[in-house]
């Protein structure tokens, strides 16, 4: 009897021993594992879903960039055309047989100030201060009776080549705005070098 409790007693021990060795580990391991696995779906599913949720952001952002986009392009495009009418207007007063300007009427300054006004809304600083000076510029062209204004010729040519060059200018700033220029040269500076810029080219 006392051998019968020895060897139990001895496979007891041996079989707590094998639990202990072999089976607690690997039941660690197990559980180890299954919850790593877990937490990586998981977060696997939050970076998947953070993911889709950037996409869409991104979506968004470039959907509305470019609807901004498209509306910048058209916005250029009709400074430019009543910048183009202003000119045509001045040169339509061109006498080619006395070759002298003539003024314009006042009505060319209002076409470009409300033209002007529709499209504030995508001109940045330096548009704003250049188009400022290309409405007085114009303004020297204009023919104002009731107020005793009488624009001389030369007055007149000098307005014109004036703003031809300021078209070129504004042509040239929208190119690279639009990613048609990568000369950072082409921005219009600030409105006193403008001015200044004005000056030594237009004598």
């Amino acid at each position: 009897m006392e051998n019968l409790l020895s060897w139990l007693f001895f496979f007891g021990i041996l079989a707590i021993f094998l639990i202990i060795k072999f089976y607690l580990p690997h039941k660690l391991k197990a559980d180890i594992d299954a919850i790593k696995e877990k937490e990586i779906a998981g977060f696997k599913s939050k970076l998947e879903k953070e993911l889709e949720d950037t996409k869409h952001q991104l979506q968004l952002d470039y959907a509305k960039q470019n609807i901004v986009f498209e509306h910048q392009k058209e916005s250029f495009k009709n400074i430019l055309k009543a910048m183009t009418y202003a000119i045509e207007a001045i040169d339509n007063e061109f006498d080619k047989h006395e070759l002298i300007f003539n003024p314009i009427e006042f009505n060319v300054w209002i076409n470009f100030n409300n033209k002007l006004r529709e499209e504030l809304l995508f001109l940045d600083k330096s548009c704003l201060f250049a188009t400022d000076l290309y409405k007085d510029i114009i303004y020297e062209a204009v023919i104002l009776p009731e107020q005793s204004k009488f624009p001389k010729s030369n007055q007149i040519k000098k307005a014109y080549n004036e703003l031809c060059y300021l078209t070129g200018r504004f042509l040239h700033h929208f190119h690279y705005k639009i990613g048609l220029s990568a000369n950072p040269d082409d921005l219009l500076p600030d409105f006193e070098t403008l001015k200044k810029e004005l000056k030594e080219k237009i004598k």
